[in-house]
């Protein structure tokens, strides 16, 4: 699964490459949106129908289902700009949504930008998290097993992180990025330290491994 987000502005087309999920539940927030607003309402906000705003959010999760991204004409990304802005404003964005990923569609400006890239997992964290996850990615560049989530988990709470920054990090090294899968990450951590299915032993391995890559 891509965790990926970018925006290419290359021969006056947007290309919009994005996992699939974050576009699914981009289509349902925009749908939504468009479903609270009466036609003239929807032309006046957005420069477009209702009918033609509804025809663009289908085309954009569809083509991204198909092929991984979209390409658009400015007009059109504009519009998805405009439906990103009502979403936030109106509090009608899916908890499945990335908030980068909102951020990133609301402020790329194809005057000043041809390329726009974004790593959606690094950039759900905070910007105290992003270099111990920094290190342990390097620790485990392909993920984690169960037992080394056990083992990590251990040694995180043995060095006093709070349980929801070590479920941040559990998430994030699944490559999972949405607050849902942050709260299952931090239930998964607390159940893992409740259970204590580890020795002394292999935390001090753990901390041997992540110390070589710089966690020290």
């Amino acid at each position: 699964m891509s965790t990926y987000m970018h925006i290419i502005f290359e021969n006056q087309k947007i290309h919009v490459v994005l996992p699939i999920q974050q576009a699914n539940a981009l289509a349902w927030s925009f749908i939504t949106c468009l479903s609270h607003q009466i036609t003239d309402q929807a032309e006046q906000v957005l420069g477009v129908g209702q009918k033609a705003a509804t025809d663009l959010v289908l085309h954009f999760r569809d083509q991204i289902q198909k092929h991984g991204e979209v390409t658009l004409d400015l007009q059109s990304f504009q519009v998805l700009q405009k439906l990103v802005h009502q979403v936030h404003q109106r509090k009608i964005e899916r908890d499945e949504i990335a908030p980068p990923v909102l951020e990133s569609l609301a402020g790329f400006d194809a005057s000043s930008e041809v390329l726009f890239s974004v790593d959606l997992v690094r950039e759900s964290l905070d910007e105290v998290q992003k270099p111990t996850f920094d290190v342990l990615k390097r620790a485990f560049p392909d993920g984690l097993t169960p037992e080394q989530e056990i083992h990590l988990v251990a040694l995180l709470d043995e060095d006093d992180f709070s349980q929801r920054s070590i479920g941040s990090y559990l998430s994030a090294l699944r490559g999972q990025f949405t607050f849902g899968n942050y709260i299952q990450a931090t239930h998964d951590a607390v159940g893992i330290i409740i259970d204590h299915a580890w020795t002394q032993e292999d935390v001090e391995r753990m901390r041997d491994r992540v110390n070589r890559v710089g966690y020290s």
